[in-house]
């Protein structure tokens, strides 16, 4: 192949916007995050695989998510300073250009996939566009069978944590610290993690080296469509922020005591979501299983009938724990799991609290 087929520094394809903005130009690559800039750069990898090919692909994930065009695109990766398009160029050269633009538009698709799926995002306010769609679409997904609930609850603290963090693509997560938001035991949570890991909820990044917990990111499975067609849009966002503004499950929701699912029920009644058959729509199961949550709640004083309607009373959900016996759980379980963590990292609460002179009256290091 000869070398016009190949400019030396862009394509002849560019576009005029394109070239307004030379490829090469500080401004134009500054937009790029540092491990993308250098895959294209120097074609550098980052994973286990070595291959051009993963240099290429990590390049293109960093342009789309820094919204470069596909002429612009086009014309960094053939250009023959950058050597993350290797690849492509010899393509170009040893075969042809459609050959090599084939394979181009081929993983340029599955770098916009996956920038999609994955809800990459530059900024603050991009992350927290990004979770509020995602939590979106887990509130118009139907949660059924066993466990469900616990793993909708998991996603609600995931979805929290990450709005604190303030990133939709890296946010840490343990089985603890969710035992502790969802009121679970660890246990639990861990098997509850997995679960949404498995179903394309979640997606890890970094694992726990030990010290620290495993990074995750927030996906949305294939398939799952933001914005879904729930029969109550307007009442699952209610109720996604009023779950969302909750801080840890309540002691009254343990296991132990009402459990999660008429947990889910009566947050519905608190929005004035009265009528069973309502309920069973939103939450995605039948109208016994709704009764039979109703019913745990009227035991308990928490929820009267009246007219085939349900309203919350006025006890508080703190006399419930305390009748149950589960009062002060959580905050015995968050102790616990701080000491742990104090103890895993060789210093105890207990020393914490002491002074320097009362952990040696002689002054200096034991």
């Amino acid at each position: 192949m000869t070398g016009e087929s190949t400019p030396a520094k862009g394509a002849p394809w560019v576009t005029k916007r394109d070239r307004a903005e030379p490829i090469g130009s500080e401004s134009h690559y500054g937009m790029l995050g540092p491990k993308a800039s250098r895959a294209l750069r120097k074609g550098e990898t980052f994973g286990s695989d070595p291959s051009r090919s993963a240099a290429l692909r990590s390049a293109l994930v960093g342009m789309v998510n820094a919204g470069w065009s596909f002429e612009g695109i086009t014309g960094a990766v053939f250009d023959r300073t950058n050597a993350g398009g290797r690849k492509v160029q010899d393509l170009a050269d040893q075969r042809s250009i459609a050959r090599a633009m084939k394979y181009l538009r081929r993983e340029h698709a599955q770098a916009l996939e996956y920038v999609r799926k994955n809800a990459l995002v530059l900024d603050r306010n991009g992350a927290l566009l990004a979770i509020t769609e995602w939590r979106e679409a887990v509130e118009s997904a139907v949660w059924r069978g066993q466990g469900a609930i616990t793993d909708r609850n998991t996603l609600h603290a995931s979805g929290r944590i990450a709005h604190a963090t303030g990133s939709a693509t890296r946010f840490p997560l343990s089985a603890r610290r969710l035992a502790d938001e969802i009121g679970v035991s660890a246990t639990t949570a861990a098997r509850s993690l997995k679960r949404v890991v498995k179903a394309g909820w979640l997606r890890p990044v970094l694992r726990s080296d030990g010290a620290n917990p495993a990074v995750y990111a927030l996906t949305i499975p294939r398939g799952c469509e933001v914005g879904g067609t729930s029969p109550h849009t307007g009442i699952a966002r209610e109720v996604s922020h009023l779950l969302h503004s909750f801080g840890p499950s309540h002691d009254a929701w343990r296991r132990r005591a009402l459990g999660k699912g008429p947990q889910r029920v009566y947050e519905l009644l608190l929005r004035n979501l009265t009528a069973a058959a309502e309920i069973a729509s939103h939450l995605g199961i039948t109208k016994r299983a709704v009764y039979q949550h109703l019913e745990r709640l009227r035991d308990a004083e928490l929820v009267e009938n009246n007219n085939a309607r349900w309203h919350c009373t006025d006890r508080t959900l703190a006399e419930v724990a305390a009748e149950f016996g589960t009062e002060g759980q959580g905050e015995k379980q968050r102790e616990r799991h701080a000491e742990q963590r104090d103890a895993y990292h060789g210093v105890s609460r207990h020393d914490q609290r002491q002074t320097p002179s009362e952990l040696n009256p002689q002054g200096g290091q034991r």
